[in-house]
This record gives structure tokens, sequence and C-alpha cells, in this order.
């Protein structure tokens, strides 16, 4: 399952989940009852992204069941039947030991996709939760490219492409058919665009590029996984 805009949404889970680990609240019997931690908005496609950071008193198996029951009951329908999505998309082993402690779940309801992540730090009975409502057109590409407001731009032959938006900072995920040699092929794209690239590191995998055009300073990192490249570019503006 390939979810590209999904890895746009986590980068800023994760920033900002990283300023309030440290919060202490008070030992409660174990029930969903979640107090909001942070709020706010991202962009997506040019679509609102709701986001809702929260802690929980009671450990992540424990209150699992709780949370599921109040999502069926407000309509949501579980995607993947209850999969958790965490492994896969983060690339670990389907290890129990890992589920006990962070999940992925993923729901739907109308043209709404739910992101849930679930994670309980070691040692402590609390649970931290991101929740991320994306509205499903965001895959509409021929609108996306319509209204594209970042200057490296998809190429005409992208499989997909995604633009999330945090106040002003910009990062765009774009995925590319692998076509010959990966690293040319991304500098015949920043040719074509108008773009000077110049190496900044490489750690045998992957590698980053800073662009620049005009007033306009990026960088880039390519990743290849064998048939397609994915370019992920960040404004430094």
């Amino acid at each position: 399952m390939k979810r590209h805009w999904f890895w746009a949404t986590l980068l800023f889970w994760t920033i900002l989940t990283s300023t309030v680990i440290s919060w202490a609240l008070i030992y409660a019997p174990v029930r969903f009852n979640p107090e909001t931690i942070s709020h706010f908005e991202t962009q997506l496609n040019g679509m609102t992204q709701e986001h809702y950071i929260w802690m929980c008193e009671g450990n992540l198996t424990r209150l699992l069941p709780s949370l599921l029951k109040k999502l069926q009951e407000e309509g949501w329908t579980s995607i993947g039947n209850g999969m958790d999505f965490g492994p896969s998309l983060l690339g670990f082993s389907n290890d129990s030991n890992f589920s006990d402690h962070f999940q992925i779940k993923i729901f739907q309801k109308e043209e709404i996709i739910k992101t849930i992540g679930l994670w309980e730090p070691q040692d402590e009975e609390k649970t931290y939760g991101w929740t991320c409502d994306t509205p499903k057109p965001i895959n509409n590409f021929d609108l996306t490219r319509m209204h594209w407001n970042f200057p490296f731009k998809p190429p005409s032959n992208s499989n997909s492409f995604y633009l999330e938006q945090i106040k002003n900072i910009k990062i765009a995920i774009i995925s590319i058919p692998r076509n010959g040699n990966t690293t040319e092929q991304f500098q015949n794209i920043c040719s074509s665009q108008g773009f000077a690239e110049r190496p900044f590191e490489s750690d045998g995998q992957n590698e980053s590029f800073i662009l620049t055009k005009s007033n306009h300073r990026l960088l880039a990192e390519l990743e290849s996984n064998g048939t397609e490249n994915l370019i992920s570019v960040v404004s430094l503006n």
C-alpha cells in the first residue's frame, strides 16, 4: 500500500510530538478520555488537513478497544479490517512487542480519511495520539497540478505528487517511473525547470542536492525503489 502523502504528514507529527513528550498528567483509570495537547491545520494539495495531538491515561493495548468503539459509533469504517499499518509504513517487521507500543490505524467516512498514530512510551501508563483527517480528493492530480504553488514542479510523467504546507514550510513529494540512471534522470528534470543543482550528501542509497533558481533555494532528496524514483523537496527560503 503506497501512501506517499502519509510521509509528509508523518514528518510534521514527528516534529511536533517531540516537543510534548515531557508532559506529566495525573494518573487515572483507563478510559478513552483524551486531553488535547495541540490542534493545527496543514494544507495538502491545496486541501485542509485537521491534526490533533493528544494524551490519554492508560497503556495502548488496554486503551485501543475503547477508541475503536468510539470511532465505530461515530460512523468510521476501518481500512484493512483493523490492520496496524505501522510496521509496513515504517519498514519494520511485524513484531508484537513493537505493536504494543506503537500502531497506525486508518479509517474512512464518506470523503474523509482518518489516520491515527498511537504511541505508548516505554515504562509509562499513558498513550500519546496523533489524529489526522485528510480529504480523499487530494488524489485528484489534474486539479492539484493546476493549483501547484511550489517552484519545483512534478514532471508530466509523475505517478503521484503531494505538496504539504504548514505555515511557511512546504514539502513536495513526487513519484516518477524510473528510466535509466536515477541521478541523471533527476538532473535532467532539474535542468528542464531551470534549476542548478549540486550534491549535498549521500549515504550510499539516497542522495541529497541543493537546488537554486533565481531567489529559490531548495533541498532535495532522491530515493529509488527499483521501479520508481521518489523525489522529496523542501524549501530553504
